[in-house]
């Protein structure tokens, strides 16, 4: 976000691209259930609030709250697996972001719905824009123009900043780690990552008729309690619980993102304990109170903004959902603002100590 490294944006633009092709193939083999179902789901993005006060303001305070924190709701969980010291602290953040939202949501909603809002019928690029972007085909073509763009975008940035295999993130790499040899080392090539995040689309879209969303799993998880008891009769008693309870997974189907989220964790364990040499707990963490306001804000701002850096960014911008489309320049600019303040007040070398 201070573009020193540009190892997040590597990783986000590959995921994004990749996934812009994922969605290109799937709207192909299976157009009934993507115009019906995934498409529909991101049409509600923008139910009951603004693309300013609503989409725009979550999305930058979701930004800020992921360069105070050092990760995106989805790295929270590896940061987890990995044991990074005081992770759980940012983890805690976002699930009590979560349920701060939830039992305001009344009245964040009504302040949030204030603004434009686009209607139901136009809430994507091509249906906003039909004479431009009319049809399949040039659909298609647009999706495709995206990946390249990002495939393009993520080329230059390695040119400008190279990854280093014997030095990369705090976390020295054996010698035996190369472009060729990827499994020796203790982490990756950040686009690498991207390419398979963006993969993992496929699968979710072919059997689930959904795309990743990590955000959501926070929420269902939060909600999990209300399993015990009654839900009608507590949404009576509290009508303030409606939205929190709303969100509780009857079913294993419904519960998908909490497995998802489960498998990110210990996937960060496997990853990070599978190499020559383990980085487990080999990298310090921020300072609980930092972390916990920076996973608050992570999860607050998704909600509000209804779409977290996967919701958003990775799946909906390729989608070419316009809530999307104003959600992903408001992260980043709420995210390089908070970089570069945190670090005016902070100082360079406290602020990014492995630059020095």
């Amino acid at each position: 976000m201070v573009f020193e490294r540009f190892v997040m944006l590597k990783m986000f633009l590959a995921a994004a691209g990749t996934n812009a092709l994922v969605i290109m193939v799937y709207s192909k083999l299976k157009p009934d259930q993507f115009n019906n179902k995934v498409k529909e789901k991101y049409r509600k993005l923008s139910d009951d609030r603004s693309l300013l006060r609503g989409t725009c303001l979550g999305a930058a305070m979701l930004g800020f709250g992921m360069n105070l924190s050092s990760a995106c709701p989805g790295m929270v969980l590896s940061q987890l697996g990995t044991g990074m010291t005081n992770s759980e602290f940012t983890f805690f953040g976002c699930v009590f972001g979560v349920m701060f939202y939830s039992l305001f949501e009344t009245r964040i909603r009504a302040f949030a719905s204030v603004g434009y809002t686009p209607p139901p019928e136009t809430r994507f690029i091509d249906e906003y824009f039909p004479n431009a972007l009319g049809g399949q085909s040039r659909v298609d073509k647009t999706r495709f123009a995206l990946a390249v763009g990002c495939y393009a975008v993520v080329a230059g940035l390695e040119l400008l900043s190279p990854w280093d295999s014997t030095n990369e993130v705090d976390v020295n790499n054996t010698a035996e780690c190369t472009l060729g040899n990827v499994f020796a080392c203790r982490n990756w090539p950040p686009y690498i990552p991207g390419i398979i995040i963006g993969l993992i689309n496929m699968p979710l879209l072919m059997n689930l008729n959904t795309c990743m969303g990590t955000g959501m799993s926070y929420q269902n998880a939060a909600a999990l309690p209300f399993l015990l008891f009654n839900r009608e009769k507590l949404i009576k008693k509290v009508p303030s619980l409606s939205y929190a309870v709303s969100h509780t997974p009857l079913n294993a189907l419904q519960a998908w993102p909490i497995y998802f989220s489960a498998g990110a964790v210990v996937g960060a364990f496997a990853s990070c304990t599978s190499t020559p040499i383990s980085s487990f707990g080999t990298v310090n963490g921020l300072p609980p109170v930092e972390g916990f306001i920076g996973g608050f804000l992570m999860l607050f701002g998704s909600r509000l903004a209804n779409g977290c850096t996967s919701g958003h960014g990775i799946s909906g911008f390729p989608m070419l959902s316009i809530a999307s489309f104003f959600a992903v320049p408001a992260m980043f600019t709420g995210g390089i603002l908070g970089g570069f303040l945190l670090q005016a007040i902070m100082g360079k070398e406290e602020f990014m100590p492995s630059l020095q």
